[in-house]
């Protein structure tokens, strides 16, 4: 199901979906289908419109960043968990350099975390989500840069075969082995949040969010502009949240289909 699930996204990715359809528009227009191929052009200059200009483009990744605030640090923690999404492991190891990503906030309040918990247990999860290069793995690579950050990568257990968030949440249960009643932060993107806690819920392991990384200033209305390649890359993101809440649901991953605060 997950190579399933990557090989579609390829293909249905707004990006590559509107890729496509000019594609058979041009395909379509020396032939007596051009009259259909206009309307379906149209649609594509209308909907890019939307994209460039309108709050609709953010809208998907607003409602879900507002979907968990961000609580007051309790006074003990036992653990903080931290998912990766923040490194590009095939472009770190072909340059030799760690390559951060727009998931790098993750890392930086990782680390934050860290310093003000110095008793916490510290795991970070992410091998691969590369289908065309699963040996290119996370964890390796986080270890390097949070070493660059001045942690003590001795304090930091990492999980490196999760390939999703399923996978995260399955195999950092296994390895953080919480008991009853501690206390574990879950560091992730805001977006990404009500995914993840779902799925952690779902194995039974009740963590407190810690949102970071935000797209949106969290005003569902307020993004008017002409940005279209800003507008269409928030789009795709929250359309794969979106997605990705429906296809944990209907697994049995996540234990609510838009799971939001207890």
């Amino acid at each position: 199901m997950f190579i399933v699930g990557k090989l579609l996204w390829i293909v249905f990715a707004p990006a590559n979906f509107l890729v496509l359809v000019l594609l058979g528009v041009w395909l379509a227009l020396p032939s007596r289908r051009a009259g259909a191929a206009r309307r379906w052009l149209g649609f594509i200059v209308v909907l890019a419109l939307l994209i460039a200009c309108t709050p609709l483009s953010k809208l998907p990744l607003a409602l879900l960043e507002n979907r968990f605030a961000r609580p007051a640090l309790p006074d003990h923690v036992a653990g903080i968990v931290v998912l990766g999404g923040g490194i590009s492991p095939a472009i770190s190891l072909s340059r030799n350099e760690p390559a951060i990503t727009q998931g790098a906030p993750r890392l930086l309040a990782f680390a934050e975390l860290a310093r003000r918990f110095p008793g916490a247990k510290l795991l970070f999860t992410g091998g691969s989500g590369d289908i065309f290069h699963p040996a290119a793995k996370e964890a390796p690579i986080a270890r390097q840069v949070l070493g660059q950050m001045g942690m003590d990568v001795s304090r930091v257990l990492f999980e490196d075969r999760a390939r999703d968030t399923y996978e995260n949440a399955l195999f950092s249960r296994a390895l953080a082995n919480p008991g009853p009643g501690e206390t574990w932060l879950l560091v992730t993107s805001a977006a990404h949040m009500p995914r993840a806690m779902g799925t952690f819920r779902a194995q039974g392991w009740h963590v407190v969010p810690w949102p970071v990384g935000y797209w949106t200033r969290g005003e569902v209305w307020s993004s008017w502009g002409f940005d279209f390649l800003g507008g269409l890359s928030a789009l795709q993101a929250g359309l794969r949240e979106w997605i990705g809440l429906g296809e944990y649901y209907a697994l049995g991953y996540s234990n609510a289909l838009i799971p939001g605060p207890p």
